[in-house]
């Protein structure tokens, strides 16, 4: 008979490889969503926060470095600190288009919009004290410089330090929430593997319970029959090849069984049979095996030896 596809084993193994597979697949993907919001959030720390400090950090130390210039302009180095202002302020522009990422923030909007308003009025202020210098007034300009250059130094500097630290405490934030999308994922791919463990567990307790705990029993079974068990029958009552093997099994089991048993009547049969005969003949007869030990004699041999028949039975 053949078995639905449905019941049979291979439809039963197939099953519980997918459904392995499938476990295995759902944990390889949640795993890899938490771990990429991991990524993102340490994607933001160093493409964004990091780059932004650093160069808000520079920003404050071109300003010092535009200030160095300016003593130098006003020692009586005008050519090599124009030089220099110009290479600070080259800096300044270049870190500053980094910071105004910022600007996507509203608080941190208007700390730029200062640090860019306050910067055209320093670039401003530091043009007049050129030109005084150009002029020869390096005394008047000193004094144009510390009444009206530094209040403009002083308050880049601060900007940028306050910038840098709003962005500290931005970067905090997102360092939580990273300590703490980090430990969710840890604790999400924990229980993902705890929940597919217990399940390939549940799964293979099934496969063993349905497959090979009924072969292993019909193992024992088959090896109890070849020891002369012909009485022992199978109870796997499932509907798929096993079950199907057993019931199959079971027949030939009582086949054999009942073969035996006319077999045996048979030799009986035959032995009363050959009994009868060896009785009925008046000559002494022995009958041996093939060890030559007695097997049978008939009354005229026991008379004629003088012994008893139950004596003589097994001895050579």
């Amino acid at each position: 008979m053949k078995i639905p596809f449905f019941r049979s084993l291979r439809f039963k193994v197939g099953v519980g490889y997918v459904f392995l597979v499938v476990i295995n697949i759902l944990l390889t993907g949640w795993a890899i969503y938490n771990f990429t919001g991991l990524t993102r959030s340490t994607s933001i720390l160093l493409t964004d926060y990091f780059p932004r400090m650093i160069s808000l950090e520079n920003m404050a130390r071109s300003i010092e470095r535009h200030e160095s210039a300016l003593s130098m302009v006003l020692n009586q180095d005008r050519q090599g600190g124009m030089v220099r202002f110009e290479e600070a302020r080259e800096e300044f522009s270049r870190n500053y288009r980094i910071a105004e990422k910022d600007s996507t923030n509203p608080d941190l909007a208007l700390i730029l919009s200062d640090i860019t308003a306050t910067y055209a009025g320093y670039m401003l202020v530091t043009d007049s004290l050129f030109q005084q210098v150009g002029e020869g007034g390096y005394a008047e300009a000193k004094t144009f410089y510390y009444d009206r250059i530094t209040p403009f130094s002083q308050r880049l500097i601060d900007n940028c330090f306050w910038l840098l630290e709003e962005n500290q405490k931005m970067l905090q934030v997102v360092a939580r929430d990273t300590r703490n999308t980090s430990d969710e994922a840890s604790i999400a791919v924990l229980v993902a593997s705890l929940v597919a463990v217990t399940l390939s567990v549940v799964t293979m307790l099934q496969f063993t319970k349905r497959i090979i705990e009924p072969a292993e029993r019909l193992t024992e079974t088959v090896h109890q029959i070849g020891r002369g068990r012909l009485d022992l029958k199978l109870d796997i009552v499932t509907n798929d090849e096993v079950g199907e093997l057993s019931r199959e099994f079971n027949k030939m089991t009582e086949r054999l069984r009942k073969y035996e048993e006319m077999n045996i009547q048979q030799i009986i049969t035959e032995k009363n049979k050959s009994e009868t005969i060896v009785e009925s003949i008046a000559d002494a007869i022995i009958v041996c095996d093939s060890e030559l030990r007695i097997q049978l004699l008939n009354q005229s041999a026991v008379d004629l030896l003088d012994v008893r028949e139950a004596d003589a039975i097994g001895r050579p």
